[in-house]
Parts: structure tokens; sequence; C-alpha cells
């Protein structure tokens, strides 16, 4: 029996190839039915359309302060931030202070649209196209190296903070 969904009753037909394809993607993104559900795709929802706003305006914004330099500054600075925010979350969830509604909005929908690889991967060939190899270097040196310290910053502050939150 698939997950969330009853097998068919004895004489009823069978789902339609399309009908087994919807229940399948839905099944593989984690949907097992139900209002909760629902919730759940509704914060990833929103979370995203914040976590997208705020990538591009701060993309934006760092691009303007600094010139429009050749390095994808903006792009850096939006995915190291994103992977210290993920660790921050990553750590709060390890002491269960976040609800699975709470990790579904901040991580899967603002984080995931906030940090993107996809836009890394774009910035990476738009600069190999214009031959700035050293950029293309450097980018792809700093980036996961830099993401992998925020990322490790932000889980081990946020175990910090509430090893002082359990003294106090």
């Amino acid at each position: 029996m698939q997950r969330g969904y009853a097998a068919p009753l004895a004489g009823s037909k069978a789902p339609s190839r399309l009908e087994s394809l919807r229940i399948s993607l839905l099944q593989t993104a984690g949907y097992t039915g139900g209002r909760e559900a629902g919730v759940g795709v509704l914060y990833v929802a929103v979370g995203g359309a914040i976590g997208g706003t705020a990538r591009h305006v701060l993309d934006t914004s760092i691009l303007g302060f600094a010139g429009n330099p050749d390095f994808p500054l903006g792009m850096f600075i939006v995915n190291v931030s994103g992977a210290f925010l993920i660790g921050v979350f990553f750590g709060l969830s390890q002491k269960e202070l976040l609800s699975s509604n709470a990790w579904s909005f901040l991580v899967v929908g603002m984080l995931g649209a906030y940090t993107t690889f996809s836009d890394f991967a774009l910035e990476s060939l738009e600069l190999f196209t214009k031959g700035e190899y050293g950029e293309v270097v450097l980018l792809n040196l700093l980036t996961g190296p830099a993401g992998l310290v925020a990322v490790t910053l932000g889980a081990t502050l946020t175990r910090g903070l509430q090893s002082l939150r359990d003294m106090g």
C-alpha cells in the first residue's frame, strides 16, 4: 500500500497512469494527505516568497553598493549568510526548538529560496564564458569552504546560546 493513500476498493477501477504519476510525485515530495500537509506546503510557499525576495533585494543592493564588481559578491554573501542561518536553524532543531512547520517555513521555504546552487552555477558559467577564469576559480574555491565555516559557526553559536540559556 502506498503511504498516505488507500488501496483501491475491490471492484473499483485502478487509477489512471496520470493519477498514478501524480500520487507518486506527491509521495516523493512527502505529501501524505490531509489538512496538516496542506498547511506545511503553505509554510514552504510563504517562506519561499520571503526568501526569494530577500535574496533579490540583498544581491542587488550589494551589487549597487560595491559598484557592480566582476566578482558576484552579492550572490556570494547571500550563500554564505544563508549557510550560517541554516546552521543556526539546524542547531535549534537539534535541541527540538523548531516545530516541523517552523522548519518548513524557515529552512525549506525561506532559505531554500534565499540560497540557490543553481544561481552559483550560473554565475560561474557567466564568468567562464566572459573569460574571467580567475574569478571563476576564486568563486568556486571560496564558496564551499566559506559555506562550511558559516554553517558550522551558526550551529556552534546556537548550541552555545542554548547552553547558556539552560544554565540560567
